[in-house]
């Protein structure tokens, strides 16, 4: 009787055996007529329905995973069920990625790109660095080849009344010259340059503040440059401004502090100026050696146009200050250098 059960059954689950089958061999249900075979492939029958319905169970999952979780999400091991007691546990199937059945989606790799096919890059359009300028670096002026003239220059203008007693007398003796103005001091007594413009004196760069352009970097020594131009179009006008860089285009160096520096020179020559130094000055070889505090300004005076008077020269450039010790005797500076048979000019008159 057994035997006809175990026959039924086997028939009834015949359609879910497979000769390559994984889980049932073929030599497992050789001998129909042996009942211990019969329930044996009885046996293996039904865990392979129990298996197939847990691999295609297990397959869902994956494809779930596969098109739903985060990449990280899978592992190469189905974890371990928990059972509860009394129940039999559903086989565990070792998940392999190459058993994934054929209705998984099948992910089409891109087509693949040649290396010939390859997109050249876009070549980025061509930036030509706007080059520097190319100019000279000139050293200052400090003399000229005139034998027959000689020039008188005045520096900073702090001094009011110095400014006033120099414009007069130049303005008697008809002497024209070339100041070199600090702009701060131009700012606080403009009238006193427009008048000197208007009585056909230069008005040249002396930079805004007088400082030591060797002490400052690059764009300190510009702003110094062009904050003076800046005052200069602000008091005695644009137009002024462009004829002094056209026809006179000089400044000289506070201190001469940068005199010697390439670096500064340059800054100086891109800015469209020319620097002036000189070959006669009155402070360092006279001033400096008094006690101003003391003395009688006659006595210092007296030997700053002694000073100017024995070493005048054609070709000269004299270096004067707004200063009561050098104007203080100017008319008598003016009548020796006249004796000696000299013109007195302007820079831009000279032949520099």
């Amino acid at each position: 009787m057994k035997k006809y059960i175990y026959i039924l059954l086997l028939v009834f689950l015949l359609p879910f055996l497979s000769r390559e089958s994984r889980y049932v061999s073929s030599q497992g249900i050789t001998d129909l007529n042996s009942e211990a075979a019969l329930q044996s492939a009885t046996q293996l029958a039904v865990q392979s329905v129990n298996v197939s319905y847990a691999s295609h169970a297990s397959e869902a999952s994956v494809v779930y995973k596969l098109t739903n979780e985060a990449p990280e999400a899978l592992s190469g091991d189905t974890p371990t069920q928990e059972t509860q007691p009394g129940t039999v546990p559903t086989p565990q199937v070792s998940l392999n990625l190459a058993q994934i059945p054929e209705a998984l989606p099948t992910v089409i790799p891109a087509p693949a790109v040649s290396p010939s096919a390859a997109p050249t890059p876009e070549a980025s359009p061509s930036h030509t660095p706007t080059p520097e300028k190319n100019v000279e670096i000139i050293y200052p002026i400090n003399s000229f080849s005139d034998t027959g003239s000689i020039c008188l220059t005045f520096d900073d203008g702090g001094n009011k009344k110095a400014v006033e007693k120099a414009l007069e007398v130049l303005k008697r003796h008809d002497v024209k010259c070339t100041f070199f103005v600090v702009g701060k001091y131009m700012k606080a007594h403009p009238e006193l340059w427009k008048q000197a413009a208007e009585d056909g004196h230069e008005i040249c760069n002396h930079t805004q503040n007088h400082k030591w352009l060797s002490d400052l970097n690059d764009e300190g020594v510009k702003k110094e440059i062009l904050d003076w131009e800046t005052t200069v179009a602000e008091i005695l006008g644009e137009d002024y401004l462009k004829k002094m860089k056209q026809e006179y285009p000089y400044l000289r160096i506070p201190y001469n502090a940068g005199g010697n520096s390439k670096r500064v020179l340059r800054i100086i020559a891109e800015s469209g100026y020319i620097p002036i130094g000189w070959n006669i000055e009155t402070y360092y070889a006279i001033i400096r050696h008094h006690d101003t505090s003391t003395e009688p300004v006659e006595n210092i005076a007296g030997e700053v146009a002694a000073h100017v008077t024995k070493r005048a020269k054609g070709g000269s450039i004299v270096l004067l200050h707004f200063n009561m010790y050098d104007v203080y005797r100017l008319d008598e500076i003016i009548s020796s250098i006249k004796a000696k048979g000299l013109t007195m000019k302007s820079l831009s008159e000279a032949d520099l």
